[in-house]
């Protein structure tokens, strides 16, 4: 006779397979968003819809891999709570502040403060370390966007041009 804990697993769906059908939808919301842009392309592989094209099929495939190999028998996950809990609210919350800094002080600054806030929140790092790797971070992050792909952001209070 079968145990009540196997008809348990056996009727809920594996929390994989629910992950593989989110990612999936959500994939199909980026394809949707691609096919929006297709008509604004300047080359069939040069455009906006390149990069939604992209992400969304990668999450449809690897959704529907989920599906497929979901396993029943995988360990439900829990929400952290305690100081894990916290660190990963408050992160949320810095990058909401990021995309509010971005217009008012510039991509660069930024950058450079949200960088600091993570490495030190979710790092081991002391906040010198975080310092200097926020200064790597940002700098090389402002050229890299600004100069060399010639991506227009916000400029702000420090300007590489």
């Amino acid at each position: 006779m079968p145990s009540d804990h196997a008809d348990n697993v056996s009727r809920r769906m594996p929390p994989d397979r629910i992950g593989g059908i989110i990612a999936m939808a959500m994939g199909a919301v980026a394809l949707s968003e691609s096919w929006r842009l297709y008509p604004l392309r300047m080359g069939t592989l040069v455009g906006d819809h390149i990069m939604p094209g992209a992400v969304g099929g990668f999450l449809v495939l690897l959704g529907l891999g989920l599906v497929i190999r979901a396993d029943a028998t995988a360990p439900r996950l829990r929400f952290p709570r305690g100081l894990a809990a916290l660190r990963l609210c408050s992160s949320f919350g810095i990058l909401f502040g990021y995309w509010y800094l971005m217009d008012r002080i510039g991509y660069v600054v930024s950058t450079f403060v949200v960088a600091v806030a993570l490495f030190g929140l979710m790092s081991g790092y002391g906040w010198i370390k975080s310092l200097l790797y926020s200064v790597v971070l940002a700098a090389s992050l402002g050229y890299l966007f600004m100069n060399l792909l010639n991506i227009p952001l916000p400029s702000g209070i420090i300007s590489f041009d």
